[in-house]
């Protein structure tokens, strides 16, 4: 064959080829786009669509979308607190302008062999947008603080409470309320909403957290430093009460004098953890004025005497009466206070002198003598003994020779002791003396009452010319009954 034979039969055969070829594709595109559905591979917004018509989408995602939960909680995790679906808050699917969408998306697919063949060979992924109409009114009927499945509270404030089993005040720590404000909700619930319909893909759950700019209610009161204050003194208050049935009952004799809880209550110190300790100053000073009020001896000493004279011994020569020791007092006290005790007792009194001779004999009230003592008159050179009250006897005396070296002692004195029989030792101008007596009634160094056998009388002048060496001389019968009758501690009122 020659050679412009080849050419012509190859020329020939490959318009034949590109005849069928053209053929072939013309059916394919004809096949496809006379399909009414979306080809293989297709997606709407992430979901798979192929083999269904722009209807059946439309339908699916009317279904879908018009009736999704829309659940409203108070925090992330938390229940719901107000449940419904899109339609019921205003949001109600428009159907036909996403089938418009559809439509169009369709149209676009099928519209040329090289749409086709893109879809065939790649796939094709749209995306629409959901058409939603609002109802205003429906959601503020909706959503409403009425309307929510948990009851809203208000604002507590800080509070002030009791522990009655700690005994003790407390602060109870406020609470911001949870009230919420119909407006704010509704116009949180409207700017979530829009922004979810309009979401591309549309999510498939719609959960709306309520936030803060919701909530009405005002913080609680910033008053926590006060109440804590108000609290400490409370509690301070409380434990001053745990006081309140102490008392210390001081006896004078059958007189008393009550330190109660009126005064106690001011000596409490009271420290910010409740440690109580006690103000010896306030207890010291309170010390102080009993013993000032109630000391008799070394203090000047007032009494009619036996002639009906007003006597008056100076305090520097009362060495009779009692005194309390107010250091040892309060320690005693202090410990008693501490203690909770309630007690009846007598002062902690300086009881004998450093030879243990005692002080006093008795008390009642300012009254230490009680009707026990014994009335000197040196002038008078006479003797009274009276015992509780009772006139014992009376007698004449002689006293000490008033030379400036044997003169009596004047003041008042205590008793120191007695002896029977005794021996008086002494010195004299011509040397030492030892006297034997019935009866020795010892009341201030080396003098004392005795009986005085050699005196051939008593009372008068007789002392200016026989008096003693300082002690008071006495008949012997007269000795006799007031030693039988006298006690230690008496008092003796020694005046000129």
């Amino acid at each position: 064959m020659s050679r412009r034979a080849k050419l012509i039969t190859v020329l020939i055969t490959t318009v034949i080829l590109l005849a069928m070829a053209s053929g072939g594709a013309f059916y394919t595109y004809r096949h496809y786009q006379n399909l009414p559905v979306y080809l293989d591979g297709t997606t709407l917004n992430g979901e798979d669509i192929s083999g269904r018509t722009p209807d059946q989408v439309a339908d699916r995602i009317a279904r879908e979308y018009a009736d999704r939960d829309v659940p409203v909680i108070l925090f992330e995790g938390s229940e719901s607190v107000l449940d419904g679906v899109l339609s019921q808050f205003g949001y109600t699917f428009e159907k036909e302008p996403v089938l418009a969408q559809l439509q169009e998306l369709f149209a676009e697919q099928h519209a040329s062999p090289s749409s086709i063949w893109h879809a065939l060979r790649e796939g094709d992924a749209f995306t629409i947008a959901t058409a939603f109409s609002y109802d205003e009114t429906v959601l503020r009927d909706r959503v409403q603080v009425a309307n929510l499945s948990v009851p809203r509270t208000g604002t507590v404030d800080p509070s002030i409470a009791f522990n009655e089993e700690t005994q003790r005040y407390y602060v109870v720590p406020g609470t911001r309320g949870d009230e919420i404000d119909d407006a704010a909700m509704q116009e949180l619930m409207k700017m979530k909403l829009d922004e979810a319909v309009k979401e591309e893909p549309f999510p498939e759950y719609i959960s709306i957290t309520l936030t803060p700019e919701v909530y009405c209610s005002p913080e609680p009161a910033d008053n926590i430093d006060e109440l804590e204050a108000e609290c400490l003194s409370r509690n301070k208050e409380v434990v001053r009460e745990t006081w309140k049935d102490t008392a210390v009952v001081y006896t004078f004799g059958s007189e008393t004098e009550t330190l109660d809880y009126d005064t106690i209550k001011d000596w409490l110190l009271i420290d910010d953890d409740l440690d109580v300790t006690l103000d010896d100053g306030k207890a010291a000073d309170w010390v102080a004025d009993l013993a000032a009020r109630y000391n008799t001896l070394y203090h000047d000493r007032t009494f009619t005497s036996s002639t009906g004279r007003t006597i008056t011994i100076p305090g520097d020569q009362n060495g009779y009466g009692y005194v309390i020791l107010q250091e040892q007092e309060l320690a005693q006290l202090s410990e008693e206070l501490m203690a909770k005790q309630s007690v009846t007792r007598e002062p902690v009194y300086l009881q004998t002198n450093d030879w243990g001779n005692p002080y006093y004999l008795a008390r009642n009230g300012h009254d230490d003598l009680c009707g026990t003592y014994v009335d000197i008159d040196l002038t008078s050179q006479h003797l009274w003994f009276y015992k509780n009250g009772q006139l014992v006897i009376e007698t004449d005396i002689i006293s000490g020779t008033p030379d400036g070296k044997h003169d009596t002692k004047t003041g008042a004195l205590p008793l120191a002791y007695k002896e029977s029989p005794s021996v008086l030792r002494g010195e004299q101008a011509d040397g030492n003396y030892e006297v034997k007596v019935q009866y020795w009634m010892a009341f201030y160094e080396g003098q004392g009452l005795h009986d005085a056998s050699w005196q051939s009388s008593f009372g008068g002048n007789a002392y200016l010319s026989s008096g003693s060496h300082g002690c008071i001389n006495l008949p012997p019968a007269a000795a006799k009954t007031i030693y039988e009758n006298i006690d230690e501690g008496t008092a003796l009122l020694i005046y000129k």
